[in-house]
This record gives C-alpha cells, structure tokens and sequence, in this order.
C-alpha cells in the first residue's frame, strides 16, 4: 500500500486575514509560509491505511490558541488551533488504521519556517479570530517524499498549481 497525505483546505479569506497578521510579527518575510499553503495536517502515512473520505471537517471553525515551534534541526513556527472536530476526525482515521509518529495529535497551522532564535514566542500576540475549514483532502505520497516543512510547501503549490483551487 503507497503513502497517503490528509490534509485541510481553509477558507481563503481567513487565510488572507493570517497572512496579515502574521506580517506584523517579527518573522522575517522569507521565513513565512504563503497564505495558500497554510493548512492542517490529519494524517502523514508513508505505509498508507484504509482511508475512507470524511465531509465531518467541512466548515468547523478553529479557534487558534497557543504558539508553539516544532522540529530542532528544522524548526518550525506553529500555531495550535482548538477544535473537538479536528480531534475526532484524527480520531476516525485512526481508527481506519492510521498509526501516528507522535504520541498526540496537535492539530496545527504551520506559518513559518526556521524562525530566528531571537523569536520568542511567549511575547507573540494571539488572533483574535476563527480559521474556517472548507474540506478535507488526500494526496498519495510520492516514493521519495519525507516529512520536512520545506517539501510540504513544495508539494501544496504543487496540488494547488495542478487542481486551480488557490491563486499562486
């Protein structure tokens, strides 16, 4: 069974709204993530499992809730969103077999990549509004595909550029 990629869609106009937001961090341009790559993540599977489609994250509206960075060697700024939605659709697909590398599932919208180390991320102000998620989607994962921000990137403008859903 080949790899599969679930991810989320999310509502453009609250992607633009982040996009705004977070360019008045102190994050410098070339670390942030374009808007039409922000998503959230519900399953990376190299082995694959039985993934059935769901429409249960169509329009759940996240609340983001916490800064956080992920990674050591390629670290990554994150913003934790709340969402019992998004926990049991993690849920669902572990139930389809799906079997995480992390101990816990913390549904997340990655906005920069290698952040500076002078970021201190407890003085970073949180939004004050929601993220509306439009669906939900799969991708097989190519042979050499490997979990790193950078290739992430690469593989949504790809998906983006082949099915026109976002503007470049």
């Amino acid at each position: 069974m080949s790899g599969i990629y679930v991810t989320t869609k999310l509502n453009e106009a609250d992607c633009s709204k982040l996009r705004d937001f977070v360019a008045n961090l102190p994050l410098p341009e070339k670390s942030r993530i374009k808007e039409t790559e922000y998503h959230i993540t519900l399953a990376y599977s190299k082995e694959g499992f039985n993934y059935k489609h769901s429409s249960l994250v169509e329009g759940d509206e996240v609340t983001l809730v916490k800064w956080e960075i992920f990674g050591v060697d390629e670290r990554v700024l994150v913003l934790l969103v709340d969402s019992e939605t998004l926990q049991r659709r993690f849920k669902e697909l572990t139930d389809q077999g799906y079997q995480s590398k992390f101990p816990e599932y913390k549904p997340h919208i990655t906005v920069g990549i290698a952040p500076p180390e002078s970021v201190d991320i407890s003085k970073l102000p949180l939004p004050s509004f929601k993220i509306k998620v439009e669906y939900e989607y799969s991708e097989p994962l190519d042979d050499g595909f490997s979990y790193n921000p950078k290739s992430l990137c690469e593989s949504f403008r790809s998906f983006f550029i082949r099915t026109s859903q976002c503007a470049s």
